[in-house]
């Protein structure tokens, strides 16, 4: 994993868990590492990068005699530092493996991964559907080939992987924005 840091001041730093790091630096019982950028902790004057792993020692293994899969925990490792309070005056962006996910606008930080996810799930204009829209052309196209379970919203829902809570939830508002909308219907071509 790759973080790139893009400062204000004409200075990129870029953190690499890959390189020059031993494979075993949290011991030879760690067999998954989890790496936590704590955007959520970035309180104006810090961003901290927090490393996790699961403790797969023969300890655990011995705690499951009966032969059923043993539960490695999540240990605490370290926690970084990647930017401290003067730094993070300065700071502008935030790559993730060449991903932006956080970036200053007016002054302040936005969330960009987040930003991202939601653009991607709802937003649609002429030249792109969201996974919302989709999922509604879907859910629609679906109905039509599984006459079977055309009356069964729960069942429909599972063919397309939406549970029908969260299906017609984001259903209501996606078909209220495409009878407003200029996108085409299903089937026809633009």
């Amino acid at each position: 994993m790759k973080l790139k840091l893009l400062y204000d001041t004409l200075r990129i730093e870029v953190f690499d868990t890959n390189e020059l790091t031993e494979k075993k630096a949290l011991g030879d019982r760690n067999l998954l590492t989890n790496y936590e950028l704590r955007m959520d902790r970035i309180d104006g004057d810090r961003l901290w990068l927090e490393v996790l792993w699961y403790d797969a020692s023969s300890k655990v293994k011995s705690d499951s005699p009966d032969g059923s899969l043993a539960t490695a925990r999540r240990t605490n490792g370290w926690r970084f530092l990647l930017a401290d309070p003067a730094d993070m005056e300065h700071l502008v962006a935030v790559y993730l493996d060449d991903e932006l996910v956080m970036w200053r606008e007016s002054g302040e930080l936005v969330f960009g991964a987040l930003f991202k996810l939601h653009e991607t799930l709802y937003y649609s204009d002429e030249k792109m559907a969201s996974v919302s829209r989709r999922a509604v052309l879907l859910h629609d196209y679906m109905k039509r080939k599984f006459p079977e379970i055309s009356d069964d919203p729960e069942a429909l829902c599972a063919k397309i992987g939406y549970p029908l809570v969260a299906y017609n939830a984001m259903a209501r508002v996606e078909s209220t924005d495409m009878r407003k909308s200029k996108y085409p219907k299903e089937g026809e071509r633009q």
